[in-house]
């Protein structure tokens, strides 16, 4: 069984471009993702992952990052971060 509790280690230092925040968005995405076959865990993560590079480049601008899931006729909110969507 794989391990769910993962440390997502932080750069050093913030990166400057948001070139470099994708490329260190792929690097953390793979990362965590090798090994990793639940796609719930595989969502949860990367939502982690990449709200927290956003916030770190422009607070205050990322409300949630998430998936929404197709479930038949609907569609369902799948594992995010962030903030509660409001209704």
């Amino acid at each position: 069984m794989a391990d769910h509790h993962h440390h997502i280690a932080e750069p050093a230092v913030a990166p400057s471009t948001w070139a470099e925040v994708h490329q260190n968005i792929l690097v953390k995405l793979k990362s965590e993702m090798e090994g990793e076959r639940d796609w719930v865990a595989n969502c949860a993560n990367a939502s982690s992952i990449i709200y927290r590079a956003f916030v770190q480049m422009q607070p205050n601008k990322a409300n949630w990052v998430g998936f929404y899931i197709i479930k038949g006729e609907d569609l369902v909110l799948g594992p995010f971060h962030g903030s509660k969507a409001e209704c």
